[in-house]
């Protein structure tokens, strides 16, 4: 009787906590999507706001440029 009673609550216990892992892992999975998708969403708005200091001096370079060629060619735009 007590060996019965033994290896039901082994069985009991394994079923619980498999259970109670697979809930865990359900949970993490979800969690792992949506700061995925958040971080997508944001990401693209973020850096379209920033620019990268690289990005800047090669900007600015392209502009200066731009104008000194038309201030010899005497013309503005």
């Amino acid at each position: 009787m007590t060996a019965v009673l033994k290896k039901l609550t082994s069985v009991a216990l394994m079923l619980s906590l498999t259970v109670g892992a697979f809930i865990v892992l359900a949970i993490s999975v979800v969690v792992m999507t949506a700061e995925s998708l958040v971080s997508s969403l944001f990401s693209p708005a973020k850096a379209a706001k920033k620019k990268s200091l690289k990005e800047r001096s090669i900007g600015e370079k392209g502009v200066s440029r731009e104008s000194q060629s038309r201030s010899r060619l005497g013309t503005s735009s």
